[in-house]
């Protein structure tokens, strides 16, 4: 299913988004949806496999349409979302303290478990009260997941504890580059 791929769990959480924000009845519907563009080849999804990019993008796109009017921003919150549900459970071992910082140095790790390609790297700004996450060798990038990582990344700041948290992204030659701020 493509060269540029995500890992199923990706894929399944945000299905798994729609029906704890707006109900089962949603999810059954956003389940239909798919089954009609791609019958019996999508469901189940499988966490440990790899599904295209261009299908990931197609389940935010979908949520953004029918759920927030279309307003792609909307989708930082399915990526806070994210981040809390993947950071509680089995990926907790990178929050083993609340050294945000030192979480940072690891991030690009945690990269790699949802996507198959990319490269990432930390500059932290000299007040220690910023960074920039530069996202670079991707075949592809898209709002909808340019929003959601924004999303996820304002979230694992937050669940170090830290405030007035802000991010914004901005495309560069080489890629991506979000600024992430913090009190």
């Amino acid at each position: 299913m493509g060269d540029y791929q995500v890992k199923g769990s990706t894929v399944q959480s945000k299905f798994d988004y729609v029906e704890a924000n707006f109900g089962e009845r949603a999810k059954e519907r956003m389940i239909e949806t798919f089954n009609k563009k791609y019958p019996d080849s999508l469901f189940p999804i499988l966490n440990n496999l790899w599904y295209a990019f261009e299908l990931y993008v197609e389940t935010l796109e979908y949520i953004a349409d029918v759920h927030y009017d279309g307003e792609m921003s909307k989708l930082e919150a399915v990526g806070a979302s994210s981040a809390k549900a993947a950071l509680s459970t089995i990926y907790r071992s990178f929050m083993h303290s609340q050294d945000y910082l030192r979480f940072l140095k690891r991030i690009s790790q945690l990269h790699h478990m949802f996507y198959n390609k990319g490269k990432m790297e930390i500059k932290i700004h000299d007040n220690k009260h910023g960074c920039e996450i530069i996202h670079t060798e991707k075949p592809r990038f898209a709002e909808p997941d340019l929003y959601v990582a924004s999303g996820f990344y304002q979230e694992t700041a937050r669940l170090h504890k830290l405030l007035n948290v802000q991010c914004q992204y901005r495309l560069i030659s080489e890629g991506v580059a979000f600024t992430l701020t913090w009190d």
